[in-house]
């Protein structure tokens, strides 16, 4: 299993992990913009001839340096055909935090977008929209020889302790062959606390 962070066009956000079968996970995944380095990043690591297939494509949160990828794939669906994502995984704020000041910057639109839409945007290897899972604190996910715990979801924090909405973003612990690993997204000092009491 190997672990990039690879270089993008913006300042986007993407971590990729390709596992010993070849298949890749992302985190992430950087603005629109972004979209055509990172698949020709991924193609450059498959036979040629071969697409990509990314297993699962865990999104932190739903700022556009993170997620803007998939508004990338929405606009130029040609995209769309390069690779295969079988798995979407995502978290969403609590319902009060979705309709508080927060919402105002769109993100309620976002979070929306990259719940409901993507997976009528994309393919995976059987030809049907990938699996959506709507990650949760406390849950293990099991891919090829790593795990993946759930260790802060956003609904966990009152949205009356909210500084911004990189209060939005989820907390992952990856267990990469006795290696350990936290991905936070954009997880500020709020987060933290709640983190570090926990």
């Amino acid at each position: 299993t190997t672990f990039t962070m690879p270089e993008l066009y913006t300042a986007g956000n993407s971590f990729i992990l390709q596992l010993k079968n070849g298949h890749f996970i992302i985190n992430d995944g950087g603005e629109a913009d972004d979209l055509p380095y990172l698949l020709d990043y991924l193609d450059s690591k498959v036979e040629d001839g071969e697409k990509p297939i990314v297993d699962a494509w865990i999104i932190s949160h739903a700022h556009k340096d993170h997620m803007g990828v998939f508004l990338g794939f929405q606009e130029k669906q040609q995209y769309t055909e390069r690779l295969y994502v079988e798995e979407v995984y995502f978290t969403v704020p609590s319902d009060e935090a979705q309709k508080g000041d927060a919402a105002n910057y769109d993100q309620a639109d976002l979070l929306c977008f990259y719940a409901e839409a993507v997976p009528g945007i994309l393919k995976s290897t059987n030809g049907s929209a990938p699996k959506q899972i709507r990650m949760r604190l406390g849950e293990r996910y099991f891919f090829n020889d790593f795990t993946v715990d759930v260790v802060f979801t956003p609904d966990i924090l009152p949205y009356t302790q909210w500084k911004t909405w990189n209060a939005t973003s989820v907390v992952l612990m990856y267990t990469i062959e006795g290696q350990k690993m936290m991905i936070d997204g954009d997880m500020d000092w709020e987060c933290q606390k709640v983190l570090l009491e926990t």
